[in-house]
């Protein structure tokens, strides 16, 4: 399977050995849509831990908007043999497309800055997790095989829905 880095930066994922696998920008980026709508304002008197600047009257108002996710933008058609790595809000837009994952848990540094992320995340519906556990709980037998057959996961077909069915 091939990786296409569709965010704007490096990507550097960590392998199933802990070794480093990086992956450059395609120069394609999706993006999620904002839908954005006034708020109204909001009055403040002051902060908790940062100082006014000099030219902010400590009664000042905020304009606050409401937002909410659109759509995905700019993501490219599925292609056979290719994964496209995107950001986590791409990735929630794009539930369903199984060509589609997320850097997974972070790595960060001792100061906080992200450095990498250990393998990729495909972002799912709670039901298709809630089926995912239960083909965990499926494949659980004795060297990952199937309690229901003990043939290994391998043997089993995929459907469309997330489900396995056993082959044997």
């Amino acid at each position: 399977m091939k990786l296409r880095n569709l965010t704007p930066h490096m990507v550097v994922l960590r392998d199933h050995d802990d070794r480093p696998v990086t992956i450059p920008p395609s120069g394609i980026v999706p993006r999620r849509e904002v839908i954005r709508r006034d708020g109204g304002i909001i009055g403040i008197a002051g902060t908790d831990h940062v100082e006014w600047a000099p030219s902010m009257a400590p009664d000042a108002t905020l304009h606050v908007s409401v937002e909410a996710l659109g759509p995905v933008v700019g993501l490219p058609e599925p292609e056979a043999g290719v994964a496209l790595v995107v950001s986590r809000l791409v990735a929630e837009g794009a539930i369903g497309r199984t060509d589609v994952y997320a850097p997974g848990e972070l790595i960060r540094d001792p100061d906080g800055r992200i450095v990498g992320a250990r393998g990729l995340c495909r972002v799912v519906t709670m039901e298709t997790l809630e089926t995912a556990d239960a083909v965990a709980e499926q494949f659980s037998g004795p060297g990952g095989n199937c309690i229901s057959c003990g043939w290994e996961m391998a043997t089993h077909t995929a459907t469309a829905d997330g489900e396995w069915l056993c082959n044997s």
